[in-house]
């Protein structure tokens, strides 16, 4: 695995488990094993689409766009 694809994983651990202590139960999704397309973390019972970034320069219009075309209608976030 790569540094950066590396790094993208613990963001998304390390997001699902502030959600989770927040008392979301949230978790990474099965995009990591090639399904593209889907929700970097699912927050059971809640039907957002997530998106995690884990960058030094955000491209917050980029990454909104990407959330927008993925989550399919559905509401979404970028973290």
């Amino acid at each position: 695995m790569t540094h950066s694809r590396r790094k993208g994983a613990r963001g998304e651990t390390e997001l699902a488990h502030a959600l989770n202590g927040l008392g979301m139960f949230a978790h990474r999704s099965q995009q990591y094993c090639g399904k593209a397309g889907d929700a970097d973390l699912i927050v059971r019972g809640l039907g957002l689409h997530i998106e995690c970034k884990r960058v030094a320069r955000p491209r917050i219009n980029d990454y909104l766009k990407q959330a927008r075309a993925a989550s399919k209608g559905r509401p979404f976030a970028v973290f």
